[in-house]
């Protein structure tokens, strides 16, 4: 049952009905733009409306845009200095939030002298917008060891947005580092009538609307759910985010439409991703080193004005990778390594339906489940890599690949899948069981080049692999993890990466000189 939320679902059921509507339709909306300049000690007049008069008031140009407006924001470190209100100086200072009116966009990266938004270099400029008032925090580990100090005063969210519930617009988050968010209450302040809760998204909140979160670092920030970002009953675009080190999840979703595309996610607890209550597409995506423990307690429900101040035990100390729970999730191309949780070390899937095809699951581990764990609904998995996975400490068990639940079972259409654990599906329609599938060099995953998603990452498989050629069509990409084409030679491989080379034409245990 979805208990507390239950009501904040009935509320936005329509809104979401609406965006999908939308998106189905193709419909679009063309505002005149009118693009504004920020950098962080200002030039000239000071007014935003070029470079050479650029603001160091980032949260009043905003202010200052209306929907369809952008905002370039140059090199530096900038903090939030309002509500989401506008009042300087809130009850409770940590309100204080970059809040991104509807329909406007904002981009991070400059160098300060562009007229064109290509000409940007988000790696060479780096734009912080940070949460820590004090710049004192002390951030430590990763994963299972991540730990936060001196972080009390830091804003709820570094940046949030909340659309009108019907015919809301959203916004454009993109090139930015979001750093030192700390939603750790549970309450939540009222904004243009709908309740923005101070629980959720540490980093980013964003609630209604259809948003596009795009090429931006989220690290080191803390919430009750989504450390990195929160994105509630809404539609969502996510594509090339690095989330890091956040605690309380990467990313936490909650009702509406999202997908999640290039996207890298390391280093987080609770899961790497939390996804509850809607649709999503989960494609070509790096979840690695998040580990699934328990914060302890749930925010309130934003929409229910009655529960703000209740707290609920989570206890899930399930899916460290990926948390699953009665949502609809396709799930293709992606690499799913050294996550770990009791339940489900890459994925814990609770209700659905799930369809998980051509995804690399390696060295994950669980107390039950070190690569998938399923509990009720429906799953269809097919062309997928499960080796290395732990159940405990063996990889060969039943339960180090697949786990099912034993009180509450799943049905699962599991074919075409490579696996190490001597299980029940050793023996369905083209299953390989325990057979080494020869990656390139799982010792470097991310391969010479130090970048995950590339043509010599560690996980490509080599010649003579028992994955290469053996897959099926149905349901598979029409591309792999790097945008290589699928299939290259005749047949769909296994794994999240197709083989561009056939190896002389070797087979499987067969070699043409």
């Amino acid at each position: 049952m979805k208990n507390s939320y239950q009501f904040f679902i009935q509320q936005t059921a329509k809104t979401v009905f609406a965006l999908a509507v939308l998106l189905v339709l193709g419909i679009s909306v063309a505002y005149s733009q009118t693009t504004r300049y920020v950098t962080p000690v200002g030039a000239g007049t000071m007014d935003g409306s070029s470079w050479t008069n650029s603001s160091s008031d980032f949260p009043a140009i905003i202010n200052a845009s209306a929907s369809g407006d952008a905002v370039w924001v140059a090199a530096g470190i900038y903090k939030p200095t309002k509500d989401p209100l506008n009042n300087a100086s809130p009850t409770n200072p940590r309100d204080r939030t970059f809040y991104v009116k509807d329909g406007v966009q904002i981009y991070g990266g400059f160098a300060g002298n562009e007229t064109l938004l290509t000409q940007r270099n988000i790696a060479a400029n780096i734009t912080t917008l940070s949460g820590d008032f004090n710049d004192d925090d002390v951030v430590t580990g990763t994963g299972a060891t991540l730990s936060f100090t001196n972080n009390t005063e830091n804003a709820y969210h570094v940046v949030a947005a909340l659309a009108p519930q019907i015919g809301g617009i959203g916004v454009t988050i993109d090139g930015f580092t979001i750093i030192g968010g700390n939603a750790n209450n549970f309450t939540a302040i009222t904004v243009n009538g709908s309740y923005m809760p101070r629980g959720y998204g540490g980093g980013i909140l964003t609630l209604y609307g259809t948003n596009t979160i795009r090429n931006n670092t989220l690290i080191a920030n803390l919430s009750n759910a989504g450390g990195g970002m929160a994105l509630l009953a809404s539609t969502s675009i996510c594509t090339n985010n690095t989330i890091i080190n956040n605690a309380g999840s990467g990313i936490h979703t909650q009702d509406g439409l999202h997908t999640f595309t290039n996207n890298t996610v390391a280093g987080n607890t609770k899961s790497g991703m939390s996804i509850t209550y809607c649709t999503s597409i989960i494609t070509n995506n790096t979840i690695y080193n998040n580990v699934a423990a328990s914060s302890g307690a749930k925010p309130a429900n934003p929409n229910n004005k009655q529960s703000n101040n209740a707290q609920f035990s989570t206890g899930t100390t399930a899916g460290g990778g990926i948390f699953l729970f009665y949502s609809n999730n396709t799930i293709t191309n992606n690499v799913l390594y050294n996550n770990s949780a009791d339940l489900g070390g890459a994925i814990y899937a609770n209700d659905g339906p799930n369809t998980i095809i051509n995804n690399t699951f390696y060295a994950n581990s669980a107390t039950n489940g070190g690569g998938i764990f399923t509990q009720v609904g429906t799953n269809t998995l097919s062309n997928n890599i499960f080796w290395g996975n732990l159940k405990g400490s063996s990889t060969t068990i039943a339960g180090a690949d697949i786990a099912n639940s034993a009180t509450a079972p799943a049905t699962n259409n599991i074919t075409y899948c490579l696996t190490q654990q001597n299980s029940i599906y050793s023996t369905g329609t083209g299953i390989i069981n325990n057979q080494n599938p020869l990656f390139v060099n799982a010792a470097g995953i991310d391969g010479a080049d130090n970048t995950h998603r590339t043509a010599d990452d560690g996980l490509c498989l080599s010649c003579g692999s028992p994955a290469y050629n053996v897959g099926t069509a149905i349901g598979a990409p029409t591309t792999d993890i790097v945008n290589t084409t699928r299939p290259q030679f005749g047949t769909i491989d296994m794994g999240a990466y197709e083989k561009v080379d056939n190896c002389c034409g070797a087979k499987v245990g067969t070699w043409i000189n």
